[in-house]
């Protein structure tokens, strides 16, 4: 008895009579890639294997959504980041950073507990002045050192008032509320 003889089919490539070999699928780890970075706010990264990913879904036939949804969130990465960077780089200026520490310790409620003692009050809104012009001297960023300048200049004038034993000019209060407005803005307080 003769063995039989296998011959290759014209289409798979398998003997006849055994089923075609399983293609191994391909694999798309730029889609994938695309996909983390785009989760985690990798801009950058997030769209170039993004794109990186559409190239390789045509020769491997898969990771084409995958590819496109990493490159849709990193595109909404965009507006937060270029909201809230700025705003992080102005907080880390050091003049910022030690007039925020000055008003923290002085703040309102430092000053109307030392509302009933003149000499208190005379030594809160002298120190008030003194470190925040020094706080103004420490900033990097001209906004903010001119803000946080006339600022204490209000308190300044505010002071002289007080040991003058004269009432604070009309607008003082005003320009206190509106130079203090100025320097959360220059300073990158969020919601200025």
């Amino acid at each position: 008895m003769s063995q039989p003889t296998y011959q290759a089919g014209p289409e798979t490539g398998a003997p006849y009579g055994y089923p075609a070999p399983v293609e191994p699928k391909k694999k798309n780890g730029f889609a994938v890639a695309s996909l983390i970075f785009g989760l985690i706010g990798g801009i950058l990264f997030g769209l170039g294997f993004g794109i990186a990913g559409l190239v390789r879904a045509k020769k491997a036939g898969r990771g084409k959504v995958m590819s496109w949804i990493g490159i849709i969130l990193s595109i909404l990465w965009i507006a937060p980041i270029a909201y809230f960077v700025p705003h992080l780089l102005k907080a880390s200026d050091a003049g910022c950073m030690s007039a925020k520490q000055t008003l923290s310790t002085y703040g309102e409620a430092k000053l109307n507990a030392d509302q009933n003692d003149p000499n208190a009050m005379k030594a809160d809104l002298q120190a008030l002045a003194t470190e925040l012009s020094s706080a103004a001297a420490k900033s990097g960023d001209d906004a903010a050192r001119a803000a946080i300048q006339r600022l204490a200049d209000d308190f300044k004038e505010l002071n002289t008032d007080l040991t003058d034993g004269k009432a604070g000019s009309a607008d003082l209060e005003s320009r206190l509320t509106a130079d203090g407005s100025k320097v959360d803005s220059a300073c990158g307080t969020f919601g200025s």
